[in-house]
């Protein structure tokens, strides 16, 4: 649990994009953050942009983790009482149509006789 917080204080820190440009003045080779003088032999621009890491997976780990465990008890208790309502009135309304299709039966023999 204590990697969690360090992991998030660790992606949180983005780090300065500053140009960095590489020049040559009298045969050495210099790196500055402004532009190189004119009178440089070569002067180029340095691409310092850092790889990017996708933390897709581990943001959904940490919000998974978030949840207490009381919690996700009480969601998978609350969704299993849902499907049981559910089950329920299903059987209620399959007992009805049952008794209503007796009935029908029975009202026709009746008529027969």
């Amino acid at each position: 649990m204590t990697i969690i917080p360090l992991l998030l204080i660790a992606l949180s820190i983005s780090p300065a994009y500053a140009k960095v440009y590489k020049c040559m003045l009298n045969g050495q080779t210099k790196y500055q953050e402004t532009p190189c003088p004119d009178n440089s032999n070569s002067g180029s621009e340095i691409d310092v942009t850092p790889n990017i890491v996708s933390t897709k997976g581990l943001r959904q780990y940490i919000k998974q983790d978030r949840l207490p465990k009381k919690l996700r008890e009480q969601k998978e208790k609350d969704a299993l009482k849902a499907r049981r309502a559910w089950m329920d009135r299903e059987v209620d309304l399959y007992a009805k149509n049952s008794e209503a299709a007796n009935r029908k039966k029975a009202l026709k023999r009746k008529q027969k006789k």
